[in-house]
């Protein structure tokens, strides 16, 4: 009981919403800089708590583009996800 108490005070909240927030600013200006236009970054990586996370922009030879992350854990295990670039129709107006 102590323990969620101290988990909910007021300072404990502002903590946690200040660490959401950072993490959300790290997590648009990673996105923002794979999926740029002009001068995007082809690889990179960071480490997050432990975690480290790469990324590398991947050509195929029909010239289409995937973003492959690796997510390595603090414990040694591998998480690979490939994120296609250029496909769909996001942020498009329907119409024209």
């Amino acid at each position: 009981a102590a323990e969620r108490e101290a988990d909910n005070s007021t300072l404990a909240k502002f903590i946690h919403n200040l660490e959401s927030r950072i993490y959300a600013q790290m997590a648009k200006q990673l996105v923002e800089s794979m999926f740029s236009n002009d001068n995007a970054v082809r690889f990179g990586s960071f480490v997050l708590e432990g975690n480290t996370v790469t990324y590398e922009v991947i050509t195929n030879d029909d010239g289409s583009e995937f973003i492959r992350m690796t997510i390595v854990s603090s414990d040694g295990s591998e998480t690979v996800i490939e994120i296609p670039i250029g496909t769909g129709n996001y942020g498009q107006d329907p119409d024209g």
